[in-house]
């Protein structure tokens, strides 16, 4: 059967708010879904929880959250302290704000994530797949899995922690700390005190 596709753009129609007292703008649940979705969080921080589905979504409000179940996903977030959650499938992220945080909960699918602003963490610990992660921001923390990664942190302060697999670790920035897992791997630090 063909599955149908919806898109949803959201404007931030109608407020509400967290514990914090934070405002949130826009609330997208589509939990039991599993087609495929796509959003655009134009204004505000706002919460979208997805099923299964190749899902598109855009955040460009800081302070978003996104949880995405399994299928090949593809998120960009804008806005800084935004929390992206994906599961099992082909993934491309990127997070472009500052202090963001993306987890990967499980699964062999190959990632792409790449995230740009400042003191953001990758957490992949639980993805087995091949995952291609590039960390431009100063001080990011990325934490892979069993698989055979491709990992590149061009931030100074960075922290490359990999799993088990034959990875392909650069350390750029100065001060970077890099500890890989059993497997060939390939680990090159430029940056003074790496």
């Amino acid at each position: 059967r063909r599955r149908s596709r919806f898109r949803c753009v959201l404007r931030g129609q109608g407020t509400g708010t967290d514990g914090s007292g934070s405002t949130i703008n826009t609330v997208v649940q589509a939990g039991n879904a599993t087609n495929n979705v796509n959003v655009d969080l134009l204004n505000g921080a706002g919460i979208v929880i997805l099923g299964n589905g190749s899902d598109q979504v855009r955040a460009n409000g800081a302070a978003s959250f996104i949880s995405l179940g399994n299928g090949n996903d593809t998120v960009t977030a804008n806005g800084a302290t935004t929390t992206v959650i994906v599961g099992t499938g082909n993934d491309a992220i990127t997070a472009n704000g500052n202090a963001d945080h993306i987890t990967v909960t499980g699964g062999l699918g190959t990632d792409t994530i790449t995230a740009n602003g400042a003191g953001t963490v990758v957490n992949a610990q639980n993805a087995n797949g091949a995952l291609t992660i590039t960390a431009n921001g100063g001080g990011a923390v990325v934490l892979a899995g069993n698989g055979n990664d491709t990992i590149t942190a061009n931030g100074g302060g960075a922290v490359v922690i990999a799993g088990n697999g034959n990875d392909n670790i650069t350390a750029n920035g100065a001060g970077a700390t890099v500890i890989a897992g059993s497997g060939n791997d390939v680990v090159s630090a430029t940056g003074t005190g790496s």
